[in-house]
């Protein structure tokens, strides 16, 4: 599967930070693997969408390393990834550029 390279925005908050995939020809996929700062400190709250449907909306494992996030098999061809909210724990509500 090839990918034209992701697209994203922030309005300076964490909360509402993204970022878009676009798959070249419709996919269907069914588990994103994903790794983010401080994973074995803290759960991060996001929710996946495919074409706008979402496919998971929960806080993400803590972990050492990636995470495998089962997804609803969905077929489409923009995969983005959200921020719903600040990370549990983290009281930080704005982007260090801020």
């Amino acid at each position: 599967m090839t990918m034209k390279p992701p697209t994203g925005e922030n309005d300076g908050k964490l909360d509402t930070a993204w970022i878009e995939y676009v798959f070249d020809h419709p996919a269907t996929p069914d588990e994103l693997v994903i790794k983010l700062m401080s994973w074995r400190n803290r759960s991060y709250p996001i929710r996946i969408t495919v074409d706008g449907t979402e496919v998971f909306a929960e806080l993400t494992p803590v972990s050492l390393g990636y995470v495998h996030l089962p997804l609803k098999p969905m077929m489409g061809t923009r995969l983005r990834i959200q921020l719903t909210a600040p990370a549990p724990g983290t009281g930080r509500h704005q982007s260090k550029r801020s």
